[in-house]
């Protein structure tokens, strides 16, 4: 089995919107016109990164989630 690459990337913040804005005005990414309401997400070299409003009890950058690619994702479950 060999990872082929990142298909996913995300993690929480507080506010979704200035850091949305952070990422277009400072950073130059445009957002794919399908963007849900509650995040933003971005296409970025063949691979989503994104983020959105989590409960505020808790910092931003925790739970960060990654997926990744795969070439043969059967062969990986007979494995496990």
């Amino acid at each position: 089995m060999a990872i082929t690459g990142v298909a996913f990337t995300a993690y929480p913040v507080t506010d979704y919107v200035a850091r949305g804005r952070f990422h277009i005005d400072t950073l130059g990414l445009t957002r794919p016109a399908s963007n849900r309401i509650s995040g933003w997400r971005f296409d970025v070299a063949g691979s989503t990164f994104g983020g959105g409003n989590f409960r505020t009890d808790r910092l931003s950058g925790q739970r960060a989630v990654a997926r990744i690619r795969v070439s043969d994702l059967a062969a990986l479950a007979r494995r496990t």
